[in-house]
Protein backbone atom coordinates (compact mmCIF):
# COMPACT_ATOMS: atom_id res chain seq x y z
CA UNK A 1 0.00 0.00 0.00
CA UNK A 2 1.21 3.79 -0.59
CA UNK A 3 0.26 6.72 0.79
CA UNK A 4 1.44 10.09 0.97
CA UNK A 5 3.08 11.39 4.62
CA UNK A 6 4.28 14.61 5.72
CA UNK A 7 7.27 14.83 8.45
CA UNK A 8 5.86 18.26 10.27
CA UNK A 9 8.45 18.20 13.19
CA UNK A 10 11.49 17.05 12.87
CA UNK A 11 14.38 18.45 15.89
CA UNK A 12 17.51 17.93 13.82
CA UNK A 13 16.03 19.20 10.52
CA UNK A 14 17.17 15.59 8.57
CA UNK A 15 13.53 14.42 7.24
CA UNK A 16 11.38 17.42 7.59
CA UNK A 17 9.14 17.39 4.39
CA UNK A 18 6.61 15.24 2.43
CA UNK A 19 7.19 11.43 1.17
CA UNK A 20 5.49 8.42 -0.53
CA UNK A 21 4.91 6.08 2.33
CA UNK A 22 5.37 2.13 1.07
CA UNK A 23 3.80 -0.56 3.85
CA UNK A 24 5.06 -3.87 3.28
CA UNK A 25 4.69 -6.24 5.77
CA UNK A 26 8.45 -5.28 6.99
CA UNK A 27 7.43 -1.48 8.17
CA UNK A 28 7.35 1.88 6.04
CA UNK A 29 9.74 3.11 3.86
CA UNK A 30 9.51 6.98 3.30
CA UNK A 31 10.95 8.14 0.04
CA UNK A 32 11.77 11.93 -0.79
CA UNK A 33 13.98 11.88 -3.83
CA UNK A 34 17.30 10.84 -3.29
CA UNK A 35 15.99 10.11 0.41
CA UNK A 36 15.10 7.48 1.97
CA UNK A 37 14.43 6.56 5.53
CA UNK A 38 13.57 2.88 6.64
CA UNK A 39 11.04 2.44 9.70
CA UNK A 40 11.29 -1.42 10.50
CA UNK A 41 7.65 -3.13 12.62
CA UNK A 42 8.87 -2.29 15.90
CA UNK A 43 9.82 1.24 15.93
CA UNK A 44 8.58 2.91 18.69
CA UNK A 45 5.24 5.22 17.27
CA UNK A 46 2.31 6.83 19.11
CA UNK A 47 -0.98 7.88 17.67
CA UNK A 48 -1.25 11.97 18.46
CA UNK A 49 -4.77 11.96 17.82
CA UNK A 50 -6.67 12.76 13.83
CA UNK A 51 -4.38 11.84 11.32
CA UNK A 52 -1.08 12.28 13.65
CA UNK A 53 1.74 10.01 14.91
CA UNK A 54 4.65 10.28 16.51
CA UNK A 55 7.77 7.33 15.90
CA UNK A 56 11.40 7.25 16.89
CA UNK A 57 13.60 8.19 13.98
CA UNK A 58 17.84 7.46 14.79
CA UNK A 59 17.89 9.40 18.11
CA UNK A 60 15.20 11.79 18.04
CA UNK A 61 11.17 12.08 17.52
CA UNK A 62 9.47 12.76 13.65
CA UNK A 63 5.83 13.98 13.81
CA UNK A 64 4.26 12.39 11.09
CA UNK A 65 0.81 13.32 9.23
CA UNK A 66 -1.46 10.85 6.97
CA UNK A 67 -2.60 12.21 3.53
CA UNK A 68 -4.31 9.43 1.85
CA UNK A 69 -6.84 11.02 -0.64
CA UNK A 70 -10.47 9.15 -0.29
CA UNK A 71 -9.83 7.95 2.62
CA UNK A 72 -10.48 7.43 6.40
CA UNK A 73 -6.92 9.26 7.17
CA UNK A 74 -7.61 9.37 10.61
CA UNK A 75 -7.98 5.64 11.00
CA UNK A 76 -5.18 5.01 8.71
CA UNK A 77 -3.18 6.87 10.96
CA UNK A 78 -4.09 4.79 13.83
CA UNK A 79 -3.30 1.83 11.91
CA UNK A 80 -0.02 2.40 10.67
CA UNK A 81 0.72 3.22 14.51
CA UNK A 82 -0.59 -0.26 15.73
CA UNK A 83 1.17 -2.04 12.31
CA UNK A 84 4.38 -0.59 13.63
CA UNK A 85 3.66 -1.56 17.06
CA UNK A 86 2.94 -5.30 15.63
CA UNK A 87 -0.34 -5.64 17.05
CA UNK A 88 -2.09 -6.35 13.67
CA UNK A 89 -0.86 -6.71 9.74
CA UNK A 90 0.04 -4.04 7.81
CA UNK A 91 -3.40 -1.66 7.14
CA UNK A 92 -5.16 -2.33 3.78
CA UNK A 93 -6.26 0.30 1.76
CA UNK A 94 -9.81 -1.44 0.92
CA UNK A 95 -10.51 -1.07 4.87
CA UNK A 96 -10.08 3.06 5.27
CA UNK A 97 -11.51 3.91 1.73
CA UNK A 98 -14.63 6.51 1.51
CA UNK A 99 -17.83 4.55 0.57
CA UNK A 100 -18.47 5.60 -3.17
CA UNK A 101 -21.75 7.87 -2.83
CA UNK A 102 -18.91 10.43 -0.59
CA UNK A 103 -18.10 11.38 -4.26
CA UNK A 104 -21.09 11.74 -5.54
CA UNK A 105 -22.63 14.15 -3.01
CA UNK A 106 -19.19 16.48 -2.86
CA UNK A 107 -19.55 16.63 -6.55
CA UNK A 108 -23.38 18.15 -6.11
CA UNK A 109 -22.07 21.84 -5.96
CA UNK A 110 -20.07 21.49 -9.01
CA UNK A 111 -23.35 22.49 -10.57
CA UNK A 112 -23.07 26.12 -9.58
CA UNK A 113 -20.61 26.76 -12.26
CA UNK A 114 -22.81 25.09 -14.40
CA UNK A 115 -25.97 26.85 -13.86
CA UNK A 116 -24.74 30.25 -13.96
CA UNK A 117 -22.98 29.61 -17.42
CA UNK A 118 -19.71 29.87 -15.95
CA UNK A 119 -17.64 32.32 -14.03
CA UNK A 120 -14.88 32.81 -11.79
CA UNK A 121 -16.88 33.20 -8.68
CA UNK A 122 -19.29 30.53 -9.54
CA UNK A 123 -16.57 28.49 -9.98
CA UNK A 124 -14.80 29.32 -6.70
CA UNK A 125 -18.19 28.82 -4.87
CA UNK A 126 -18.42 25.40 -6.28
CA UNK A 127 -15.31 24.20 -5.39
CA UNK A 128 -15.23 25.79 -2.17
CA UNK A 129 -18.25 23.64 -1.29
CA UNK A 130 -16.81 20.73 -2.73
CA UNK A 131 -13.96 20.60 -0.86
CA UNK A 132 -16.36 21.15 2.07
CA UNK A 133 -18.55 18.55 1.62
CA UNK A 134 -15.69 16.52 1.24
CA UNK A 135 -13.97 17.47 4.48
CA UNK A 136 -17.71 16.03 5.73
CA UNK A 137 -17.14 13.36 4.63
CA UNK A 138 -13.84 12.30 6.31
CA UNK A 139 -15.45 13.59 9.47
CA UNK A 140 -15.37 9.76 10.62
CA UNK A 141 -16.20 10.61 14.49
CA UNK A 142 -19.64 11.86 13.06
CA UNK A 143 -22.36 9.48 12.28
CA UNK A 144 -22.71 8.35 8.79
CA UNK A 145 -26.87 10.25 8.74
CA UNK A 146 -25.11 13.38 10.31
CA UNK A 147 -22.29 13.94 7.49
CA UNK A 148 -24.72 12.58 4.53
CA UNK A 149 -27.28 15.81 6.24
CA UNK A 150 -24.49 18.08 6.58
CA UNK A 151 -23.32 17.46 2.73
CA UNK A 152 -26.57 18.16 1.68
CA UNK A 153 -27.34 20.97 3.52
CA UNK A 154 -24.28 22.74 2.31
CA UNK A 155 -25.09 22.02 -1.30
CA UNK A 156 -28.68 23.52 -1.17
CA UNK A 157 -27.38 26.29 0.67
CA UNK A 158 -24.99 27.22 -1.97
CA UNK A 159 -27.61 26.58 -4.35
CA UNK A 160 -29.98 28.73 -2.58
CA UNK A 161 -27.67 31.67 -2.17
CA UNK A 162 -27.05 31.25 -5.80
CA UNK A 163 -31.17 31.37 -6.94
CA UNK A 164 -31.06 34.74 -4.53
CA UNK A 165 -28.32 36.42 -6.61
CA UNK A 166 -29.65 35.26 -9.57
CA UNK A 167 -33.31 36.33 -8.58
CA UNK A 168 -31.73 39.87 -7.45
CA UNK A 169 -29.96 40.55 -10.78
CA UNK A 170 -33.15 39.85 -12.42
CA UNK A 171 -34.90 42.98 -11.14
Amino acid sequence: MTLNVAVKSDPKQVAKGNYMCEISADGLVLTQKKKQIDVPVGTPARYDGKNKFTLKFEDHTLEVTVAKFGSYQNRLAKAVVGFLKGKHAAPDLADFRLPWYFYGLSLLPLGIPVITLGGALPAAMGAGLMAGCFGIAQQEDWPLPVRILAMLALSVVGYAIVGVLIMASLK
